[in-house]
């Protein structure tokens, strides 16, 4: 299968995820008033049928690739605006159109709730997520220790991605 690299800890991979996430947003749903637009969120994901059949409402089907995920309709651990302290906006060229690579750099109490999230779900796949919009699912490899995640947007035109993080404002650097 192929994956991405999302962090590194002490020189291992921290974070793997399918490489391509596929999104299709539509401009309403980017330009929404919703503060939930205002946080980054990550949601436990299994591929699991039974699991998901058992417990439907807590779960939402979300295709990737060739395999489905159940992932949880509640996030595990949200990180509001205040603990963002920066974004990078990594514009790359593919054949399929522009995808942008975005890393969050979290400040030091969220960087410390991330590591506690990710040292207890090592193994697990989590949905990332900024808003209502997802920026992967990757599998948690290590503890995520130094507060820096990376995720990925494909299929967006340049000023959908720069709606999705408008409220950031300064925080957010492009290149």
């Amino acid at each position: 299968m192929d994956r991405r690299r999302f962090d590194r800890v002490n020189g291992r991979a921290a974070l793997r995820g399918l490489s391509r996430v596929a999104l299709f947003a539509t401009a309403s749903l980017l330009c929404t008033a919703s503060p939930v637009f205002s946080q980054l969120s990550l949601s436990l994901a299994t591929e699991d049928r039974p699991l998901h059949t058992a417990d439907a409402a807590r779960y939402a089907p979300v295709q990737r690739g060739r395999a489905t995920f159940f992932v949880e309709t509640s996030p595990r651990l949200t990180i509001p605006n205040e603990e963002i302290r920066a974004v990078l906006v990594n514009t790359r060229r593919t054949d399929g159109g522009p995808s942008y690579e975005v890393t969050f750099t979290l400040s030091p109490p969220g960087a410390r709730r991330l590591a506690e999230f990710t040292a207890e779900r090592v193994g697990q796949y989590v949905e990332m997520k900024f808003g209502d919009v997802s920026l992967g699912l990757p599998r948690l490899v290590a503890p995520v220790a130094n507060g820096i995640l990376q995720g990925r947007l494909s299929g967006l035109a340049q000023d959908q991605v720069q709606g999705v993080f408008a409220k950031l404002g300064s925080k957010v650097t492009w290149k």
